[in-house]
């Protein structure tokens, strides 16, 4: 939907691919999937000018931290060239960071240089149509879902991934997602690979 919305950053990244790695971290940025979290604060405190009791509930607003004026230049801009990036899609560090951070930002990577090689250019179209309510998708040369009464119209292309993109993936996966894990929490890191990422790769963690 950004890259619809402004084209001109699709045609940057495709004149530019050395922006991918500031790229990810702004699509990231951009579409924080982590709306908001709440927590129970377990002693007094104090958060800016407000006094937070124990017991009170706060909520985290993530989306609000990504796009915070105070934090980033021109915010509201989708600038795939955006540095430092110092979003918090994942989560403000601490124990309650996202493991699967790596994993995530290894799909949007491979996401967009599949959509800087292969797509020229992204529409977004909506139209109205009476329908009844409920969601009713199919599949086929373009992907069409009916919300409501809303219908999104998406032309769509789908290919099989070939050999070497498999290869490359599944080098990562194992190169980065694997050591990532057990660093953070070791055998129990350890067996959610294998879980997960293992039937992917081939490749299991053996645990010491």
């Amino acid at each position: 939907l950004a890259f619809a919305e402004q084209p001109e950053q699709l045609q940057r990244l495709r004149a530019h691919p050395e922006l991918l790695d500031t790229a990810v971290e702004e699509v990231l940025r951009w579409t924080s999937p982590q709306l908001h979290f709440r927590r129970t604060a377990t002693v007094p405190t104090t958060i800016g000018d407000v006094q937070v009791a124990a017991g009170d509930r706060v909520v985290t607003w993530y989306m609000a931290a990504n796009f915070d004026p105070t934090a980033f230049a021109d915010p509201m801009s989708f600038d795939l060239g955006r540095s430092p990036n110092r979003h918090v899609t994942f989560g403000g560090g601490g124990p309650h960071l996202c493991l699967g951070q790596w994993m995530a930002s290894l799909e949007v990577r491979a996401f967009l240089q599949a959509t800087m090689n292969e797509v020229q250019e992204a529409q977004w179209k909506l139209g109205v149509e009476a329908t009844q309510d409920g969601i009713d998708c199919n599949a086929g040369n373009k992907a069409e879902c009916r919300i409501g009464r809303v219908v999104e119209t998406r032309p769509m292309t789908v290919t099989a991934a070939s050999e070497a993109d498999l290869r490359i993936l599944k080098e990562s996966l194992t190169s980065t997602i694997l050591p990532a894990f057990v660093k953070r929490c070791g055998d129990r890191c350890g067996e959610i690979y294998n879980r997960i990422i293992a039937p992917i790769t081939g490749v299991r963690y053996e645990a010491r």
